[in-house]
């Protein structure tokens, strides 16, 4: 027995240098767990979800000027800001209006059974689907094919799975291609969306976007959302979402909002699939 009792101390440590010298040398390290186990308890937590209606305040900031200045204080741009009223149905229902400060329609984005859409309505101010879209609903879904689908929204590809440690040596599973700067990360306890990672190129340039999903937020009927959402430009902060109001009602006003994707179609910014037979 006192044998025993000194060797433990000793395993222990042993343990604990292997278990460092594997973290230590990357931020991913290599752990089996099955795509199929990931996805039951992805779509274990979507079980909860059918509709939702939300409001969003957006702040924008400007990622060059904290470049420039090498300056950790984000410089809001106030005339850049906008407001957002969320549409959400599980299985392809979503309407995402966004308004300016004066409540101005700057972009209307429509998508429900085949039909899609998507109008910039100020010749100003131009904003695309990526601009506008809550990204973190794009991963509740019902089926494991539709989360593969928002994988590859997202530029994701490949279903390798491994644990990957984070700047504040917090462990979460790692979903992508090895290798790879496009993969998506989820809680270690949960599986609920943590962060998505990938990259945009502008001319010759390659620049990092990250999202993060933090401070998420069980709210009616423990439907988890993240109260905030925050978009990185090379590790500078261009984009804060937060949320100002999150219902469940019993039903969405489906007709109003097909009769304003209708009228928006007709606007000559408008990218569109619609059938008004419908």
């Amino acid at each position: 027995m006192n044998n025993l009792s000194k060797k433990i101390p000793w395993l222990f440590k042993v343990f604990c240098g292997f278990f460092f010298f594997f973290l230590g040398g990357s931020n991913s390290f290599s752990y089996q767990l099955k795509w199929q186990d990931m996805m039951f308890h992805i779509l274990q937590q979507s079980k909860r979800w059918d509709r939702v209606m939300l409001t969003t305040q957006v702040h924008v900031f400007d990622p060059f000027e904290q470049k420039i200045e090498k300056s950790q204080q984000p410089v809001e741009i106030l005339e850049l800001g906008y407001q957002q009223s969320i549409y959400w149905e599980m299985n392809n229902f979503i309407v995402v209006e966004t308004f300016d400060h004066n409540e101005q329609l700057l972009h209307f984005y429509y998508e429900a059974n085949g039909d899609i859409v998507s109008t910039t309505t100020q010749d100003q101010r131009f904003l695309s689907k990526m601009d506008i879209f809550p990204h973190y609903l794009l991963f509740v879904v019902s089926r494991a094919k539709d989360w593969e689908k928002a994988l590859q929204t997202v530029n994701v590809h490949g279903k390798d799975i491994s644990l990957y440690r984070d700047n504040d040596y917090s462990i979460s599973y790692r979903v992508g291609d090895r290798g790879s700067d496009h993969f998506v990360l989820l809680d270690q306890h949960n599986f609920l969306l943590k962060a998505l990672n990938y990259s945009i190129r502008a001319g010759e340039q390659k620049h990092m976007i990250r999202v993060l999903f933090k401070r998420i937020t069980p709210y009616k009927q423990r439907l988890n959302y993240p109260l905030q959402t925050e978009y990185y430009l090379d590790n500078h902060l261009f984009k804060q979402v937060t949320v100002e109001s999150f219902e469940r009602p019993p039903k969405l006003p489906k007709q109003v909002l097909r009769q304003k994707a209708i009228k928006w179609s007709q606007y000559r910014s408008a990218s569109l699939q619609i059938d008004y037979t419908r």
